[in-house]
């Protein structure tokens, strides 16, 4: 099969660029596939954060082969790219949907690809809904998904979601495969440990901090856990959003010697450190329907407690890989993080995760692709 990707790739810096890296990798490996990427990704006005491209990290997560021939501001691009597109006499067509921005290229180049080469389309959903939802977004989405063949979810509220926009649609739904790449086994344990200064519990909150991913609820959490335990908390990645509101927090509870802040983006060979060095993840988001964080935890096998949403409810068993709880709840998110700690739940847990790695291979992703055939 003769299989075309329009997405992001390194050096663009974001989960869905590796996801679509180490799909083209898996795909490659199996189809004559191709992968047309951005010259330009985001205009820096649009981007909260310092840069989307990563210029810092020595482990480059890329593939070769990939043609970085659209600019999302240029037009014009995007019609130059339409006929190198077209001498790949692509079968199937697969695109990434996460955010209302892509609206105009997907409307404009989607069409005219089939129109052009006759592929099938198909539609990988990261977010249906986005975070950050709005009529106008859900109008755009709505528009793009209209375009599609086929459709791929990695949850069951995006198939509902997805559903609900387009009854009746051909969507299948795939786990997001584990981000084990990261693991290099550079790093032991306790050398992760040692080098990050840490001793005692260790709970992770990892990634860019934005509103929806809650972080405010687990600060206001540990105050609860450091009456029954000890604890230090690591939030380790970019602040999309004003920090000092943070800061004043972590002031106003008391807790600034248990709260590390590490406010930059976290180059990929220092990954490995701060997952090794951790006893849990914490995910306590408050909407979303999926996190590639989660993903990297079940790579290092390490635990999860998170909010009860999308398919973090799917991905981990409760009482068994991990803990859910209701979202927006400081309480009981304090409850459960005591528990694991107190009870010493991390092996047990790590152990059930590593029976479940299988379900989260890239080779189960590309079965699925496959199956639209």
């Amino acid at each position: 099969m003769n299989i075309l990707i329009v997405g992001p790739t390194y050096p663009h810096r974001s989960g869905i660029s590796h996801y679509n890296t180490l799909l083209f990798r898996e795909l490659k490996a199996h189809h004559n596939t191709s992968l047309y990427s951005f010259s330009r990704q985001y205009p820096q006005f649009f981007f909260p954060g310092t840069s989307d491209t990563d210029t810092v990290s020595r482990f480059k997560i890329k593939e070769s082969g990939a043609q970085y021939v659209i600019d999302s501001l240029n037009p014009v691009t995007w019609f130059s790219a339409l006929g190198k597109m077209k001498k790949e006499k692509p079968d199937l067509i697969i695109a990434h949907w996460w955010t209302a921005f892509w609206g105009p290229l997907y409307c404009t180049l989607l069409p005219a690809l089939r129109g052009l080469t006759g592929a099938k389309i198909l539609l990988i959903c990261h977010n249906v809904k986005e975070h950050e939802d709005s009529r106008l977004k859900r109008f755009i989405a709505k528009r793009v998904f209209s375009l599609a063949d086929f459709y791929i979810v990695h949850s069951e509220k995006g198939r509902d979601d997805l559903n609900a926009m387009l009854p009746g649609c051909n969507v299948r739904k795939a786990a997001h495969p584990a981000y084990d790449i990261f693991d290099q086994n550079k790093i032991a344990r306790d050398e992760a440990r040692k080098k990050l200064g840490l001793l005692g519990n260790t709970a992770l909150f990892f990634g860019i901090v934005r509103e929806y991913k809650g972080l405010e609820y687990l600060l206001a959490a540990v105050p609860h856990v450091l009456k029954k335990t000890g604890l230090t908390l690591v939030v380790a990645g970019e602040f999309w959003q004003n920090k000092d509101r943070y800061i004043s927090m972590i002031k106003k509870l008391g807790i600034r010697d248990n709260v590390r802040l590490i406010d930059n983006f976290i180059p990929n060979e220092e990954v490995e450190t701060y997952f090794k060095a951790s006893d849990v993840a914490v995910l306590p988001y408050t909407n979303g329907t999926g996190s590639g964080i989660a993903q990297i935890a079940l790579a290092f096998k390490l635990p999860i407690i998170a909010t009860d949403i999308g398919s973090l409810s799917e991905i981990i068993e409760n009482g068994k890989t991990g803990y859910l709880v209701k979202p927006r709840d400081p309480e009981e998110l304090a409850e459960k993080i005591t528990e694991y700690f107190v009870t010493g739940k991390r092996a047990s847990f790590a152990q059930n995760i590593a029976q479940k790695s299988g379900q989260y291979s890239w080779s189960k992703l590309r079965e699925t692709i496959e199956s639209f055939a």
